[in-house]
This record gives structure tokens, sequence and C-alpha cells, in this order.
């Protein structure tokens, strides 16, 4: 942090050669006042205390002992009782410090108020071109300057922070006291770490941080929580910062400043209990560390605020100081600002969502492979019943990737305890209910791994999953907002698709207070400018195994390019003429099966109404959901009726009926709809990429770019689901697809 001015300053403003002071307007001039010259000065109101708690740490704020700024040039602009600008922005260059220069100033009539409105350091006559738009006060409120990095705070590659203030002018006015509040807060870290914690801290972050600061925030001084709305801003996290500090070490000060971020209280009254029902968007600071002894990472979220228990509001011109000492590495169970991630056991399912963390410590991940003998311990008539596929606890076994989508690494098999032995490939064990990973420090990408007994080949699989490694983090618990049908989540947003005033919309009854992803399960993006990461992946109807898009190529655990499987595919994925029995799409999950006819299997459960995919009666898991669903923990696939209200009928043009025209969707490599009811603009962010299908004819992929098609978990018949599809010039939300395709899926919130 560089070193800044620091003294509070009383200045005498006077303009320079180089000011513009601009002739009043003679006509607002007789309408509404009368010109005179008034004394001007300017002085920064003391930083207050933000966080008078027992906590805090109070800092000598008296003025001219505490951090400021210099103030080097101003805007003076004023408004009348209507909240109309008067004459025209004027711009003052401060070359000297005296008291009460006078400036003219329009005065009111009797009994009437007007408004002087300073802006202080934008450091720009040009800055006149934008506030010749701010005409009237709710213009100039809405005026912000776009923030991406603590450096944006700053102003024009200066130390300098804007500063601003809202003067009232009455008739009677003979000087202004310009009392200035900057723009943003100052947030002060203490960071101890205690001698003898066994705790070593890498990394702190600042996170939930309002996008863009206020010209003119004291228009905003009034504003109730939430403050500013999703609306209003987005919010984005700074650049981790390295911060690396071993136990006994002595303190360190980091120093932030932040725009505007009211959002309010809860009920807490504990500091370990802070986080819990956390306001959406409110600010925390992260604090990535590891276990000293283990090697294991450990999260700490301290959430800012005006105190240390239940307030979650950022005001500008305070002073935050938050002194924060790491004594051991706390116990998760009984405070809600600790995460111990050494050691994740993930819950029964086909998929799972990773989220690996930067740095060499990362978290160890224990894979059950109980669906094994779930599935195959059963006496159902659709297994195969001639061999013993269930294992014991004297069976040995393997795990192994099976494909992966990167040329890289993705995954390190590990021990019980984590160890990792150089250049494992596999994980191999006897009677355990486990196998062991850890995803590699920044390497996202899609992992499919197999278990099969250590005597079978490689079309013996006994079940398989799907590792989905991505920075995406659609877990979203706070309650949905009416009208609101995107919410920021790490890496992206989760949708709510608009309901319909009768109630009986699946948004309204079976989805009330739910979330659907914003992407393709297995996807990278989720935009028209990354085409190839926004497709994910194809899925028969009833498996809970991928298949590549066209533009995936297929790597072994090392990254180099897979050999195992056919190689007359270009995509590497076994094509297997003739229906297949259920159990066969467990043993050979990278096999495409296809033969013409409208279903891959001879004998498939899915048979409407009573059995849907994600939820049959047969096979059911322990959530309630299919076994073969293939959508991570707390996620399933989509029932019919989820996309009912992208436009008002079901097959027709989409064209004016709850998407864009025609001349978006070919830039666009897909739809955006529009997920408010009626198509209203301006909400269109539910992107579904074209990305064509996997035919039940031959395996190979067809209409990419031109046509979308999306499964649903619901079945009509022996021989169809339903599906969303579209092209160019039409949307069928409802259609009947053969049960042999391939089509991307996308899932909602449990």
């Amino acid at each position: 942090m560089n070193t800044l001015r620091t003294c509070f300053l009383c200045l005498t403003l006077f303009a320079a050669a180089s000011c513009t002071q601009d002739p009043l307007d003679p006509q607002t001039i007789t309408d509404q006042g009368r010109e005179a010259m008034v004394g001007v000065s300017l002085r920064a109101v003391p930083e207050s205390n933000g966080m008078p708690s027992s906590r805090a740490i109070t800092d000598d704020i008296e003025e001219g002992t505490a951090p400021d700024y210099e103030v080097t040039d101003f805007w003076l602009l004023e408004y009348n009782d209507r909240g109309l600008m008067i004459g025209s922005p004027r711009y003052y260059v401060m070359s000297e410090f005296s008291d009460g220069m006078a400036v003219p100033i329009i005065l009111p009539p009797a009994g009437t108020e007007y408004k002087c409105v300073v802006l202080a350091n934008t450091h720009s006559e040009g800055f006149s071109a934008t506030l010749g738009n701010a005409t009237t006060l709710e213009k100039l409120k809405v005026l912000c300057k776009n923030i991406r990095t603590q450096q944006d705070m700053y102003n024009a590659g200066t130390n300098d922070l804007l500063m601003n203030c809202v003067v009232p002018v009455t008739s009677a006015t003979s000087a202004l006291d310009c009392q200035l509040y900057r723009n943003i807060a100052k947030l002060t870290l203490r960071l101890t770490n205690k001698e003898g914690s066994n705790v070593q801290i890498n990394s702190v972050q600042l996170r939930n941080v309002p996008d863009r600061q206020f010209y003119v925030d004291q228009l905003y001084a009034d504003a109730p929580a939430p403050s500013p709305t999703a609306g209003e801003a987005g919010f984005i996290d700074w650049e981790v910062e390295d911060c690396q500090i071993a136990a006994g070490e002595p303190m360190k000060e980091l120093i932030y400043y932040l725009p505007r971020n009211r959002r309010g209280e809860n009920g807490s009254s504990l500091e370990s209990q802070k986080n819990v029902d956390a306001p959406a968007y409110a600010t925390f600071l992260e604090i990535m560390a590891e276990d000293a002894t283990r090697h294991t990472p450990l999260r700490y979220r301290f959430y800012l605020g005006q105190n240390m228990t239940n307030d979650f509001n950022i005001i500008p011109n305070r002073h935050y100081v938050l002194p924060i000492t790491i004594s051991d590495k706390g116990d998760a169970s009984a405070d809600n600002r600790v995460e111990d991630m050494g050691e994740v056991e993930l819950a029964e399912s086909n998929s799972y969502l990773i989220n690996p963390l930067k740095g060499d410590v990362q978290t160890l991940y224990s894979v059950p492979i109980t669906r094994i003998n779930k599935f195959w311990g059963s006496s159902d008539g659709l297994l195969d019943l001639t061999d013993d596929n269930t294992l014991s606890a004297t069976t040995e076994w393997v795990a192994e990737v099976i494909w992966q989508d990167q040329p890289m690494r993705l995954i390190n098999f590990c021990s019980k305890d984590g160890s990792v032995a150089d250049g494992n490939t596999d994980y191999s064990s006897t009677g355990e209910s486990f196998f062991y990973f850890k995803p590699i420090d920044g390497a996202f990408g899609n992992v499919v791994i197999g278990v099969r007994k250590k005597t079978g080949g490689k079309d013996e699989y006994l079940w398989s999953w799907h590792l989905w490694i991505t920075d995406y983090k659609p877990e979203y618990t706070t309650a949905w907002q009416e009208g609101v049908y995107a919410y920021p989540v790490e890496g992206g947003h989760v949708h709510r698709y608009a309901g319909n005033s009768t109630g009986t919309n699946v948004w309204d009854t079976e989805y009330a207070n739910k979330y659907i992803m914003d992407r393709n399960l297995g996807a990278s993006a989720a935009n028209n400018s990354d085409y190839a990461g926004s497709c994910g992946f194809y899925y028969q109807f009833g498996r809970k195994d991928p298949f590549p898009h066209s533009s995936t190529t297929l790597y072994d655990i090392e990254g180099n390019p897979q050999t195992t499987f056919t190689a007359s595919n270009n995509d590497c994925i076994e094509r297997s003429a003739g229906t297949a029995y259920f159990y066969m799409g467990v043993k050979r999950p990278y096999s495409f099966y296809y033969s013409g006819s409208s279903d891959w299997v001879r004998e498939n459960p899915y048979i409407s109404p009573i059995i849907q995919w994600n939820n049959p009666t047969w096979y059911t898991s322990d959530s309630g959901k299919s076994l073969f669903d293939p959508c991570p923990p707390g996620w399933r696939l989509p029932v019919n009726g989820t996309w009912d209200l992208f436009s008002q009928d079901n097959a027709v043009d989409v064209d004016g009926n709850g998407t864009v025209n025609s001349s978006d969707f070919t830039a666009a490599n897909g739809w955006y709809f529009y997920m408010k009811p009626n198509g209203i603009a301006g909400d269109k962010a539910a992107y579904y990429p074209t990305s064509g299908y996997r035919s039940i004819a031959s395996g190979a992929i067809y209409n990419e770019r031109s046509n979308g098609y999306y499964w649903s978990a619901s079945s009509f018949g022996a021989s169809h689901g339903y599906s969303l599809v579209f092209s160019s010039d039409f949307a069928t939300l409802q259609y009947l697809s053969f049960r042999g395709s391939g089509y991307p899926v996308r899932c909602v919130q449990e």
C-alpha cells in the first residue's frame, strides 16, 4: 500500500487559470433565483469508527492524525427544489489553500431550498461530458465508477479517493461549508497467527465486493438495506493476496478500500455464529490456511460490518478495524467461520462437483463405492446374474481413470491418509468402501473413473463416476426474491425461470425456492463466446455416464491422447451396434449403444408415468433420486415443464415469445432465453447452446450450431422422453424424443 497524505485539510478553493467557469444559463437564473458570490470552504470529514464493538480496535481518528487524502480539484453542481440541474457543472483546480473563496452560486427564492453538490478528485476537466448527462438528481445518483480491482478505488492513476458532499442552499446562504465524505470505507485487517497454533496462514481474499462506487455516494446515505441491490451493482471477488504467516510470526496489517455495501443485520449474538444466514452479497474476508501437521487446507470466513456479531453493513467514510487472531485451527462444529477442508467424504452419487484450491495444499476426497453392491446385489431381472459382480471383504478391486477431457493430470489417486505416490495411475484395495483422490491445484476439467475387479477387463466395470472439476459453485441457499431470475454464485449464476399467475407451473410448485444451474452438466462456461466450453456432455435417457461433445478430445490420467477405445471414432468413444441390456450400460460406461430403434436398451425400466429417470421406483438411492441420475449431490434432472414459460406456446416461432430474435441466434450459437414472463427484455440470461445430439442410428453427432436438444427426466411410454428442442426459428418445449438419442442435461436443485 502506498504511503498517502496524512492530514485532514481545511481548504480554500479558487479557480486556477486552467479551471472552467461556464456562464450560468440566463433563463434558468431568471426563472429560478438569483446569482450571488458565496464563499466556499471544503474540509474532509474525519473517518468514524466503523466497528464500535468490544472486539474492535479504536484507532486515533482525530482530525490531523488519521490517514486522509489530498483534494486536488472539484466539480460544483446545483439542483433546484424539483431535482433539476441549474446551469452547468463547474470545475475548479486547487492551487493554494485559503479559506472562504467566493464562487458564483444560484440562491433560490425565499422559502425554497436548492442543493449544491461537490464532487472532488475526478482529475479531469473532461469529466464534464459525464456530468452533463446528470440533468436531474436521480440521474446524478446512478452515475458510478466501475470497480474491478482495489486499484480502481483510487482515481486516475493516483492515490486520491473520490469525495463528495450535498449541501442545502437557501435564499439566506452566504457561505457554504462543504464537508466532504469519502466515497469508500477503509478496512484495516490485523492478522495474528499465535505461537503454537499449528496453523500456517497462506492467503487473504476480499469477496463479494460491489463492482462500482457511486460518484455522489451521499445520495445513498439514507438508503435502507440492501443497498446496492443486485440490480444496481454486480459483486466481484478481488485477487487473492499472498499472506504467508507461520505460527508465532509478527502480526501483519493489510489495508483495503471498498465501496458502500449495506446488507442489513441478522439475529446472531455470537461471533462464532455470525456467518449463519449471512445476507446475500454481504462482503467477507476469506483466509486460506493449512493444518501444519497434516498439510491439509483450512478456510476461515469473516463477514464484515459494524460489529463482529450480527451487522453486515459497510458504510463509506468509516474505518473498520478487524483484528483476527488464529490461536488454533478452530472447531468447525462450533464455529461456522471455520471450515476444515482436510478430508471430504462425498455423498453417494454418480457425479461430483469438485472445486480445486489454489496452491499445493488440496482437499482429500473419499468416494463411496457402495452403489456397486446396491445395484449388483439386487435380484432384478434386468441384471446379468451369470457372474458375481458384488464386492466382498476379500475382493481385490481397482479404481482407474477411464477418460478425461484435458491434456494434463487433473487428479492424483491417494492412500487413505492422503499421501500421494509418484506417478500413480490408479487406486487398488481390498474390501474397502471408498477410493481416494486429490485434485491438482488450478486444473479444471472432467474425469470419468471406473471401479472393476482386479481380474476384470476394461469392459467389466462395476460402477463409474464423473468428476466435474470446476470453479463453478452453484450452491445458493438464500431465499429467492420475487421478480429476480439470476443469482450470482462463485464462477457464474444460478437461475429461476418465470412462474405464472395461476401457480400451476413447476417453478411455482415443485421448484418453489429451488434453482437451476446456468450451464450444462460438465460445461466449463455458460456464454456464447465459449461455445465449445458451454456444450457439456451428452447422455442417453436413463444412463448416468457422459459422452463427449465433438470438440472434446479424450486423454488418459497422464494427459496423453486416449487409445483404449475404437480408433476409428474421432471422439474415442465406442459406438456399439444393437440394443443392450441395462446392465451392459453399467459395465461399459464408454459405449454409446445405437440400433436405429427408439431406445438404447431392450428392457428400459423408465416407463411413464410411474417411473421417471430422476426418481424411479426401482434402485432408489437414499436421497430419493434415481441410482442413475447423472447430477451431483443436491441436484437432480429437471422434470417436464421446466421450460414451459420460455415462450407462450408449445411449438411456435420463438420471436416475440420469450427469446431473442433470430439474428441473435446465429451469433450466439444458441438461445439466450428470457427468464421473465412474456419475454420481457433485459433478463435473457439463460444461455442454451445449440450443442446438437448423438444419433440413435449411428452414435454420430448431428446439428451442432443449428439445433439444441435437452433431456428432462420425464418419460413417455416405452420409447420416448420429454425434451426441450429448438433451432433458429422454433422452440418446442415438450418435445417427445427417442430415448436412444444422446442429449445434454441441466441440473436443478433437489
